[in-house]
């Protein structure tokens, strides 16, 4: 996921100190677009406080997700200059964490007799879910038959569809997040019906499919993320502020 962030458009820079509010830098900074972009501005238009959030950035992934109710300095420790995405989120109530332990996981179903992965979907893993009946829940195969696995990060979003079937170790044990620690924010998931059958592929099913993956394996985003640059201001607030 590195040259997907390393790719996405820059949108600005902004100052923050030690006693801002989430909400309001991330309203801020909504309301600064049209200055800022111009006509640009238009294709995030429909960007609005409700429907997206500010993440830092990882070196693979997308870290740490910033409430909005979470102030600089005392909620949130950040460097004097950070990286940090701000991302669309369709359902934003449903994928807030609110507990220290909750992560926002991603996962993709892959589908062997289609051959392909299904698009990204981000789920927020609490302790009270399992993990298998909340997979079967988003996707609707029955909770007996779903298997997943925990994708490398030294592999993520580059793995070949050919290798998906077999050559990852998939499980079926249920999960929850207490009994966890494996999971941080960012990590990727796929999951499958363990009854769907392989597709048989032709000699030129799976020749085009080598070139496929030779094509995508760096160049698909799994979100809407627009990138930005945040300075920290640690400086003391003046008397006249």
């Amino acid at each position: 996921m590195t040259e997907e962030m390393d790719n996405t458009p820059f949108l600005c820079s902004t100052i923050v100190k030690n006693g801002d509010l989430v909400g309001q830098i991330k309203a801020d900074i909504l309301a600064s677009l049209p200055a800022a972009l111009g006509e640009g501005a238009k294709k995030y238009a429909h960007l609005h406080s409700n429907n997206c959030r500010l993440r830092r950035k990882g070196i693979k992934y997308l870290l740490t997700v910033y409430k909005d109710d979470e102030r600089i300095g005392t909620d949130i420790t950040l460097p004097t200059n950070v990286d940090v995405f701000l991302q669309e989120v369709d359902d934003l109530a449903s994928l807030t964490p609110i507990d220290i332990n909750d992560v926002v996981l991603l996962v993709r179903r892959w589908h062997p007799s289609e051959m392909k992965l299904g698009k990204f979907q981000e789920i927020l893993f609490t302790d009270k879910l399992e993990l298998t009946k909340h997979l079967s829940r988003i996707s609707g195969i029955p909770e007996e038959n779903i298997e997943y696995v925990k994708i490398p990060q030294t592999t993520l979003h580059r793995d070949s569809v050919l290798n998906i079937q077999n050559g990852l170790h998939w499980v079926s044990t249920p999960q929850h997040a207490d009994d966890c620690k494996l999971y941080c924010v960012g990590t990727l998931l796929y999951y499958r019906d363990s009854t769907e059958q392989l597709k048989e592929l032709t000699p030129e099913e799976r020749k085009e499919l080598t070139k496929k993956d030779n094509r995508t394996s760096s160049t698909y985003s799994p979100r809407k993320e627009r990138a930005l640059k945040i300075y920290l201001d640690a400086s003391p607030k003046k008397a006249d502020d």
